[in-house]
């Protein structure tokens, strides 16, 4: 990176669009090589790289005056040499993140009818439809249900369905406990939905509710 000295000798100025359009800046950074026309030697390129200011986050830009320009630059690169930053504001833009975003889809393996329920053994990664996505999250059952008859290999969007539940509320089970060598067991009602490794509530036959972890190999 060029010494202070170097920086100095220089007397860099700060650059503008000539018909006063907006700078445009990746990720929301505005950096040296945005606003100072820096020489082309590869000892400059990290100052180039140099971060000074970046547009919050929920905004699409943001305008600053040559001043608070120059300012930013002296804070950023300390015993640079700037000429008269003068009078006159820039325009930054948020511009297009340099890698684009990817969304992947998924797609119904088979044909389903309208209430059934679309577990993520009932799709496969997909190209994204473009018309809208008629489907339910049933909370009481914890799974994703078909809004209407679809086809095979219709894409139900963005959202991976969750894997099937390995318990359903109502189902009758065996509670295991263990203390050393003493094993006891007792039945219990689940109280609600729940999969392999999650903890679920239920009651046993004295009307006792608590948590108890599912047993069980992971669809």
């Amino acid at each position: 990176m060029p010494s202070a000295a170097m920086i100095a000798a220089i007397g860099l100025g700060i650059v503008a669009p000539a018909d006063g359009a907006p700078i445009r800046v990746r990720d929301r950074a505005i950096r040296m090589a945005d606003v100072v026309r820096l020489p082309a030697e590869s000892d400059w390129r990290r100052l180039a790289a140099v971060e000074i200011w970046r547009i919050p986050a929920g905004q699409g830009g943001v305008t600053l005056t040559r001043r608070a320009i120059a300012a930013l630059i002296r804070r950023a690169t300390p015993g640079i040499a700037l000429a008269d930053a003068g009078p006159g504001t820039i325009e930054f833009r948020a511009g297009v993140s340099a890698r684009p975003v990817i969304r992947k889809c998924y797609v119904l393996i088979a044909a389903a009818v309208a209430g059934a329920t679309i577990d993520r053994k009932a799709v496969t990664p997909g190209p994204c439809g473009g018309g809208k996505v008629d489907t339910a999250w049933d909370r009481a059952a914890g799974t994703l249900v078909a809004g209407r008859a679809f086809a095979a290999a219709t894409s139900i969007g963005p959202v991976r369905p969750p894997a099937a539940p390995l318990v359903m509320r109502g189902d009758v089970m065996t509670l295991v406990s263990r203390a050393g060598a003493v094993t006891i067991e007792r039945g219990v009602t689940a109280l609600q939905p729940g999969r392999a490794g999650e903890k679920v509530f239920v009651r046993d036959n004295s009307g006792k509710v608590f948590a108890a972890p599912i047993a069980g190999v992971p669809q």
